[in-house]
């Protein structure tokens, strides 16, 4: 089970993410290590893409399950 966090973006944007800190990063690609080496708790889209948590404008809603939530 991962935990899955609903947030708005500093750019207004509205999506699912699920957040990675310093203790997951040996199982992230290599891309993802470095950015969670460098910046710390980063947020991760279904995409691929991420943010740093400073980019996190709010957080709407948390949920935890197996994949990312449909988006609504």
């Amino acid at each position: 089970m991962r935990k899955f966090y609903l947030i708005t973006n500093v750019s207004g944007c509205t999506y699912w993410s699920y957040k990675v800190g310093r203790e997951a990063a040996s199982w992230l690609s290599p891309m993802l290590a470095m950015a969670v080496k460098k910046y710390g708790d980063i947020y991760v889209n279904r995409n691929g893409g991420w943010m740093n948590a400073g980019a996190v404008k709010t957080v709407h809603k948390v949920v935890e399950q197996e994949d990312f939530p449909v988006e609504a």
